[in-house]
């Protein structure tokens, strides 16, 4: 059988190589970029949030996008999503060029990000805000309710939530508010999802369920730009990342061919401390005590003592109860029974600011809606626990002083102490409350998710104040969502399942299957 061939510039091919040279052009036409930011820059007054930043993403990926706290993450997502454009710079969507004008425009485009605090609304049901302004096609004013119905129920089955689609947004929990986020952009057919810091605050069990929806998101063909401070979770679930120091690229390239410690070697230059511990002693003067303290429906008949110079660590689920003793132990939440004893004696705090009097610190896991003040400056943020507990202004040279200084320990990024809190990144605003904390100068410290939402060198920096904190004879009682957290820092650890304490060890004792048993059972 003779050949035939195809002659080009005195070059013969056969037949067999033009095929081959076809399927790389469809190859190359496949992988060409969905979404593509060349040279952006955006600044507000002197700072420059984003330098001449290159990002670009392939359909169909899980792009993560990390970086230190200020890197300037939530500027470019900010750009992506519509909430402010670029100063200069090009973006092209599916090769078109891309300006959204709001948010909505950027969900017209098929964009739709997922934040920590996901935009829904309580007091409609799951269905009403997964097509809450969703047209069903250009004539249709109104969704017919069945075809709703039928959508939610299908969606809620592919995402695993056992819940109807009557059930109220406001008796979901975090994890799941994120979850109908996500089913209303599929409902949308988004293109691109952007999903920041998604495992925030969530236990070990509730973060290989969002793992799960990054698979099934995946599958639908729909991109992801995930945001997040740990590592291991770029390493085990994306395809290739981006990392941003100072609103300037660092490096970008797939995940297989980098490690953890060189990603951190990167973010933060400087290598991770893999060695860090802190534990406490076992021993020790007894400061706070709790007996069968009782909130119903929340937890019941919870005892425990916190001792100098001990970390009390505090395991559950969302929703377990850990946060509501910590808010009833300082007074915000009043308890239907038991007792509450600081160093040896009855104590009943009817308010927060009791609390910190009596040498109580509390920093909440709700940074937005509990611990920043918004309309005051970061100094003032700083301080404001001394201005509580004195009824009185502080010198102003102290303030500047001690504001400093917390500046400096914590390494928070921010270009004057005068600046409203809300120009800083939201890693930046809780080394802002740890700070607030420190100013307090109390000996008892509660502390609600301490890293919830800072990266990876910042949180060693905490782990080493709690160090230093507990050396000088404090007592830190900390809950969290992390095991792995509390099975370095804790002396002793409590584990909460459904509002009651169901196993408690001693940190010679401990091991992360034992707590998960605990929580599970």
């Amino acid at each position: 059988m003779r050949q035939a061939f195809v002659k080009t510039d005195d070059a013969a091919y056969s037949l067999l190589d033009c095929s081959m040279l076809i399927q790389k052009a469809v190859a190359m036409e496949e992988s060409v970029m969905l979404l593509e930011m060349k040279q952006v820059t955006k600044k507000i007054f002197s700072s420059v949030l984003l330098d001449h930043v290159d990002f670009s993403m392939e359909k169909g990926e899980i792009h993560a996008l990390i970086g230190p706290n200020g890197a300037g993450k939530t500027s470019l997502v900010n750009i992506l999503g519509g909430v402010f454009a670029p100063d200069s710079g090009e973006i092209f969507l599916n090769r078109q060029p891309y300006q959204p004008t709001s948010p909505m425009a950027a969900q017209k485009n098929g964009i739709f990000t997922v934040y920590q605090q996901p935009n829904l609304v309580g007091c409609l049901s799951i269905m009403e805000n997964i097509f809450l302004g969703i047209k069903k096609g250009p004539f249709d004013l109104f969704m017919h309710w069945r075809y709703m119905k039928k959508k939610t129920t299908e969606l809620l089955h592919y995402f695993d939530l056992q819940k109807p689609p009557s059930a109220l947004v406001s008796d979901l929990s975090g994890s799941e508010k994120n979850i109908i986020t996500i089913a209303k952009a599929c409902i949308a057919n988004a293109e691109i999802l952007i999903m920041d810091e998604p495992t925030a605050g969530l236990t070990a069990v509730e973060q290989v369920y969002v793992f799960n929806l990054l698979r099934k998101i995946k599958a639908r063909g729909t991109s992801v730009i995930y945001i997040t401070h740990r590592i291991d979770e770029v390493i085990d679930h994306c395809d290739r990342v981006t990392v941003l120091v100072d609103g300037t690229n660092k490096y970008s390239g797939a995940v297989s061919g980098t490690t953890k410690d060189e990603l951190h070697l990167i973010m933060s230059g400087r290598a991770l401390n893999h060695d860090l511990h802190v534990s406490g002693n076992e021993k020790g003067e007894t400061l706070l005590e709790v007996r069968n303290l009782e909130k119903n429906p929340i937890y019941r008949d919870i005892s425990f003592k916190a001792r100098k110079g001990q970390i009390l660590g505090i395991a559950g689920a969302v929703g377990s109860g850990r946060s509501a003793i910590l808010r009833t132990i300082i007074g915000e939440f009043k308890k239907d029974d038991g007792s509450i004893f600081l160093k040896g004696k009855k104590t009943h705090f009817v308010h927060p600011l009791d609390a910190i009097k009596n040498g109580v610190a509390y920093l909440t896991d709700d940074r937005i809606m509990q611990g920043i003040f918004p309309n005051l400056s970061v100094s003032e943020n700083c301080m404001i626990s001394h201005h509580s507990a004195d009824h009185m202004l502080i010198d102003p040279q102290r303030q500047v002083a001690d504001t400093l200084e917390s500046i400096i320990d914590l390494d928070i990024k921010l270009q004057d102490i005068n600046e409203p809190i809300l120009n800083l990144s939201g890693g930046n605003q809780q080394k802002v409350l740890l700070a607030r904390c420190m100013a307090a100068d109390c000996d008892i410290l509660l502390l609600d998710e301490p890293t919830k939402g800072v990266d990876v060198s910042t949180r060693n920096d905490i782990y080493l104040w709690i160090q230093e904190k507990v050396q000088n004879g404090c007592t830190v009682v900390i809950s969290s969502s992390e095991i792995s957290e509390l099975l370095m820092l804790s002396t002793y650890i409590i584990v909460l399942n459904r509002g009651r304490i169901a196993d408690r060890m001693l940190h010679r004792d401990a091991s992360e299957s034992r707590i998960r048993a605990a929580m599970q059972s």
